[in-house]
């Protein structure tokens, strides 16, 4: 009689070690890549939160210097000091710093926080 070709049977100990064992590495694997991903999204996270902070800390700046600007444009309108003539001052000075500011405080404080984007 011929004898019977012996086959890996895929229940003999040493076959289901090596299947168990490269499964938890893979298992492993997987863990670690997800661990690194998350630890990368979350220092992405706290960048993007402390560069949104500093934003808004600049925008109150700018939004507390218009009240500045109003005494000082006060002060002007009531001749207590000049730097050139009225009309020609007001052109160069008093409006396009209102508007810079104002565009300034708007931009900065109109900014959606990252924990808003998601």
């Amino acid at each position: 009689m011929a004898k019977k070709r012996q086959r890996n049977n895929p229940r003999r100990p040493e076959v289901v070690q090596k299947r168990t064992s490269a499964r938890a590495e893979q298992r492993a694997s997987r863990a670690r890549a997800e661990q690194e991903a998350a630890e990368a999204k979350a220092r992405e996270m706290s960048r993007l939160l402390v560069r949104y902070e500093r934003m808004r800390r600049a925008g109150w700046i700018a939004l507390a210097m218009a009240p500045a600007l109003v005494a000082i444009h006060t002060f002007d309108h009531w001749d207590w000091f000049h730097v050139y003539d009225q009309g020609l001052e007001e052109l160069t000075i008093g409006y396009p710093a209102a508007g810079v500011v104002a565009l300034l405080a708007a931009v900065l404080l109109g900014q959606v926080s990252p924990l808003e984007r998601r």
